[in-house]
């Protein structure tokens, strides 16, 4: 019965918060860029239109009473298939000159203002793949919806690599040689996102055109950012070498896998030493085997928790990733010798009858870093336990007093674990 409470009290150590938001609208325009430049080329594609656009869409929001802006993102790309640091440079200028050509007509407070140089700009592919000559037309778009779905402009995501993947798996990879001309030419981008609201924000935030906006946007200057040369041409060679031997035998890439090394802190403050792994099967799949052992005594001997156990656990994530909130099958082997400085001590039957059995549970996991190394997780389970143990008086060398068999039901694991997540297979471009 000690035990029992003692693990029910647990439970008030994870809490959750719930945040209600108001309804939300995202409206993303892009800008296209040529291979390897940061300059915005007014004449390129639709780019005169769609600078224009922004403009009477801030004239639009600011006109109407019932809509507000409360973010605005700007986003940059580089086509996927590059040295991964000239990407990032250049995805970062592309953001960079969309974002001081737009201040330069607008008027936007800093506060309002997110930059994201990892960014797939989804609305705008999904529109050119919905005209485009293709085949598996619609399984293209459904993984498109996927993706979008759990799009968070406030950092860095793995939606580029998930999109690729998922597309490039497709029969072997013909739909990806059919698609990806158009795919390269349109990841070449900067994106202003506008994230508005129906509720009026507390904080009132400057955003208001500079003078009256014209009918033609015309840029009497394109916007530059400095950048080596030699290494905008050696990513630019790049580009055109991949994409020739990628059209000729595609690629299929293999799934991005993981591993995670993890501490419970719950146990930990317990004085419980423990230690956990778990590994990717897949997407959607994982397992999990926790250990704890301690063989201390609480500050006196009629004060313990001694234990060995083991949790072995089957995870299901709704997430592809297996990121976010995870249920999970579980199976519990746990010797114990436990008193409470109470009358009674109680230990599994001559200490070599551990109890047995297994449950359900529940849990979240976040990252807590920006590249998403370290994570945090709180678990809930519970579960039933075939348990026989024997009492004793508890004193040194307390006699005997009977031996006891019952089933246990109820929580079996209150868990905030800390990880640190390794990679499995990096994904080769």
């Amino acid at each position: 019965m000690h035990i029992r409470n003692y693990c029910i009290a647990l439970i008030f150590t994870v809490l959750g918060l719930c945040v209600a938001r108001s309804q939300e609208r995202h409206t993303e325009i892009c800008i296209d860029f040529r291979v390897s430049t940061t300059d915005i080329d007014t004449t390129y594609l639709d780019n005169a239109r769609h600078i224009q656009e922004i403009l009477s869409f801030i004239e639009q929001i600011n006109s109407d009473t019932t809509e507000y802006i409360i973010e605005v993102a700007f986003c940059g790309t580089a086509s996927p298939e590059g040295n991964a640091r000239l990407n990032q440079m250049l995805a970062n200028g592309r953001l960079t000159s969309l974002e001081r050509l737009i201040r330069s007509k607008v008027n936007i407070s800093e506060d309002l203002i997110i930059r994201n140089d990892n960014y797939l700009p989804f609305d705008h592919l999904r529109e050119i793949i919905v005209n485009a000559n293709i085949s598996r037309k619609n399984d293209v778009l459904a993984i498109f919806d996927k993706e979008m779905q759990s799009m968070d402009y406030h950092r860095n995501n793995s939606h580029i690599t998930n999109l690729l993947e998922a597309i490039q798996q497709l029969d072997n990879g013909r739909v990806w040689t059919q698609l990806r001309p158009l795919f390269l030419q349109h990841t070449r981008t900067a994106s202003v996102v506008f994230i508005t609201s129906n509720e009026k924000p507390e904080k009132e935030s400057v955003l208001e055109i500079i003078g009256a906006p014209k009918k033609e946007f015309v840029v009497e200057e394109p916007v530059v950012v400095e950048e080596p040369v030699e290494e905008v041409v050696e990513e630019e060679v790049f580009e055109e070498v991949v994409e020739e031997v990628v059209i000729e035998e595609p690629v299929e890439p293999a799934p991005s896998r993981h591993w995670y090394l993890k501490t419970n802190a719950v146990g930990l403050g317990m004085i419980i030493a423990n230690v956990a792994g778990e590994i990717d099967l897949g997407e959607h799949w994982s397992v999990a085997l926790p250990v704890y052992y301690t063989a201390l005594n609480y500050f006196s001997k009629t004060t313990k928790f001694r234990t060995f156990a083991v949790y072995p656990e089957l995870r299901y994530w709704p997430s592809a990733e297996n990121q976010g909130f995870f249920t999970n099958v579980h199976l519990g082997v746990a010797s114990f010798n436990v008193a409470t400085n109470d009358e009674l001590r109680y230990q599994n039957h001559e200490g070599k009858r551990p109890a047995f059995g297994g449950g359900l549970g529940v849990g979240y996991r976040l990252p807590l870093t920006k590249n998403e190394r370290w994570h945090m997780e709180f678990v809930l389970g519970a579960g039933v336990y075939n348990v026989h143990y024997d009492t004793f008086y508890n004193v040194p060398n307390g006699k005997y007093i009977e031996s006891i068999k019952k089933t246990y039901w109820g929580i079996d694991n209150a868990a905030i674990n800390i990880s640190y997540r390794f990679n499995l297979k990096e994904n080769k471009r």
